[in-house]
């Protein structure tokens, strides 16, 4: 059976022999389930379904303890199938932080992407957009937390990861209830995806010493050659199947009219952007290129950690895609600084 492999912004399993290179994070002395390095978040956590019916989403609902009503996120999942925790290698970017920001007195909805849910079938659909594969489950989320009587349904506020961060624009453009009260981009993309998955090629072939000049330069023209016939879809290609690096015609138009750094500014919601300066996989250009989209509004702010990597773990070095394979926990600034956001910006 056919299935979608779907756009990998992070590239990390484009090279599998550089998965096992260079690792910035110690050995985990906690077993190969990671029990320890991944403990099950705190306070009070349910399971719950968002949109019963056809592309139903299976979620965990985390509250803190106490009555509330609280304030609550919802996680946006980077590129690619991701799992309610975004479950990257040994590392859950979302799992952490579900479990810091319920110990903080917020609430936290996290679920599983419908292309990670539904990802064969959803490959038979010639016309598939980020709107379907991502806008649309947002909104039924925040619309499914709006109704727990413990959340504060006045402050919901969308914390996007890598490519959920590069969406917001389009998130916001969609909540036509103006029912979400800001947003969170956690190391946000504002630029293109092959734009980025070229860079993020030529640092990993950098790394890579088990591929000889020859066979770098092969590996590269491939992804080239995707972009060139990315860049050269027009309208008469919509709803073929002339699928390019996991994604149809359809797809690509969709995102070749966008560009969230002019329609960011569209955004009247507090703003907080968050970026890992050892990020190899969305990095500093991205992150200077939003502070100068929004440069004067007032409601935007930027916060830069010097050691984090693309999954907010620390790293002395610039991240590599074999940090994936080491237990490794976000860091806890990250949920102090998204609790402080919340705090001074609920409505």
């Amino acid at each position: 059976m056919k299935k979608a492999s779907f756009i990998l912004l992070a590239v990390v399993l484009l090279l599998p022999a550089v998965m096992s290179g260079c690792n910035s994070h110690p050995a985990d002395p906690s077993g190969e389930d990671g029990s320890k390095a991944n403990p099950p978040p705190a306070g009070v956590q349910s399971e719950v379904i968002i949109n019963p019916g056809e592309w139903e989403l299976t979620g965990t609902l985390t509250l803190p303890d106490g009555e509330g009503p609280f304030p609550l996120v919802v996680f946006i999942h980077g590129s690619g199938p991701a799992d309610r925790d975004e479950t990257i290698g040994k590392i859950k970017v979302f799992r952490d932080l579900a479990a810091y920001l319920a110990g903080r007195k917020v609430a936290s909805l996290r679920y599983d992407k419908r292309t990670y849910l539904y990802g064969e079938k959803m490959a038979d659909d010639y016309n598939l957009t980020v709107t379907e594969e991502t806008v649309e489950d947002v909104l039924r989320a925040v619309s499914f937390a709006m109704a727990s009587e413990r959340v504060d349904a006045r402050n919901i506020f969308v914390v996007g990861h890598s490519m959920g961060g590069y969406l917001i624009p389009k998130i916001n453009e969609a909540d036509s209830e103006n029912s979400i009260a800001g947003y969170v981009s956690l190391a946000g993309s504002a630029r293109s995806i092959m734009e980025l998955m070229l860079e993020q090629v030529d640092y990993i072939l950098s790394l890579e010493t088990s591929m000889s000049d020859s066979e770098k330069a092969a590996y590269k023209k491939q992804i080239e050659d995707a972009d060139k016939i990315i860049k050269g879809f027009t309208e008469a290609d919509k709803g073929t199947n002339q699928m390019v690096l996991g994604a149809y015609p359809a797809y690509w138009l969709d995102l070749a009219d966008y560009n969230p750094t002019e329609q960011i500014k569209d955004v009247k919601k507090p703003l907080l952007f968050l970026q890992g300066g050892n990020d190899y996989q969305v990095t500093t250009v991205d992150f200077d290129m939003w502070k100068a989209a929004l440069s004067g509004n007032k409601k935007a702010a930027f916060l830069l950690y010097p050691k984090l990597t693309h999954s907010f773990t620390f790293s002395e070095n610039k991240g590599t895609p074999g940090d994936y394979q080491t237990f490794a926990k976000v860091d806890e600034a990250v949920a102090d600084d998204i609790q402080n956001f919340i705090k001074n910006n609920r409505r």
